[in-house]
């Protein structure tokens, strides 16, 4: 919401609530990140988008990652906002945790807790309560199920080194925000990208584009006029 007016007035957008997501329905195909990326190939297709950029945060990341390798005739470039691909066991333990408090009792107050945790004291108030307020009418099953798929799945590209291995086929330009510069970084020196840039937003927490709108748009603007100069 902080970036449409801005996008708007130079680009075509469209904002995509993914199933079980906002004011889209439940999936019956699951919520498997390859089978995401296809219901996102299926959306650009339907209503004629000409090879989009596809912007993503975290889990939504992993997905933007499988849809750029596994439906590249349909994209221009992706960009990545503190994507949940490219992790070490280490950093995901919390996350690993989380999965198992979500299959108890109090699974909805573990994930209040889990995303609380992701913003940093310079997190604006209004940008705490929309995340809570979104987290309210999530539906536990749908968030177990995706993180599963990102964390648990035999063929999670979360991780690494599975992470680089299939990152190493990204053929597109890639732009990655990152609030962590400590954080490890799948090694993009694998894949063949022809332009490639990482912007980092030290000190923010989670939501870089809703916590400093400002920065982060005008990296952003500038990256699309130079993907999409006309």
């Amino acid at each position: 919401y902080r970036q449409l007016p801005v996008l708007s007035r130079h680009f075509r957008v469209v904002t995509v609530d993914l199933p079980g997501h906002g004011r889209s329905s439940p999936s019956a195909a699951g919520y498997h990140t390859t089978t995401l990326s296809s219901l996102v190939a299926e959306l650009v297709n339907a209503i004629t988008l000409d090879r989009p950029t596809l912007i993503t945060h975290s889990l939504g990341s992993v997905i933007g990652a499988r849809f750029a390798i596994e439906h590249s005739q349909c994209l221009s470039s992706l960009v990545s906002i503190e994507p949940a691909y490219g992790a070490a066991i280490s950093t995901a333990r919390p996350a690993f945790d989380l999965l198992s408090n979500l299959r108890t009792t109090k699974a909805r107050d573990h994930l209040r807790s889990f995303v609380y945790n992701l913003d940093t004291p310079t997190t604006p108030k209004e940008v705490r309560e929309l995340h809570l307020a979104r987290l309210s009418s999530l539906d536990i099953r749908v968030a177990t199920d995706m993180l599963a798929s990102l964390w648990q799945d035999e063929h999670q590209i979360s991780l690494e080194p599975e992470s680089t291995a299939y990152l190493s086929h990204l053929s597109c330009p890639l732009l990655e925000f990152y609030t962590d510069p400590l954080r490890p970084l799948w090694d993009w020196s694998k894949a063949s990208l022809p332009i490639r840039q990482r912007r980092f937003l030290a000190g923010l927490g989670h939501w870089p584009h809703q916590e400093e709108p400002t920065l982060f748009n005008s990296h952003l603007t500038n990256w699309l006029t130079h993907i999409h100069p006309n």
